[in-house]
């Protein structure tokens, strides 16, 4: 391996940490984001029922 060789490879491994890095952090900013919003629908749904429930049993 020259010297020339082992820059690239060097570059190369970086480049491929990054980009997992990068998307490892994007699929947990996504994951976040769609747990958050299964929540707040479990929640907008449990209002609306006891809503709708507390209407029809005036």
């Amino acid at each position: 391996m020259t010297a020339a060789d082992n820059t690239t490879f060097d570059f190369d491994v970086s480049h491929l940490v990054e980009g997992g890095i990068a998307i490892f952090a994007l699929g947990v900013t996504i994951g976040t984001l769609v747990s958050a919003g299964m929540a707040s629908a479990v929640v907008i749904g449990s209002v609306a029922a006891l809503a709708t429930y507390l209407i029809r049993h005036k």
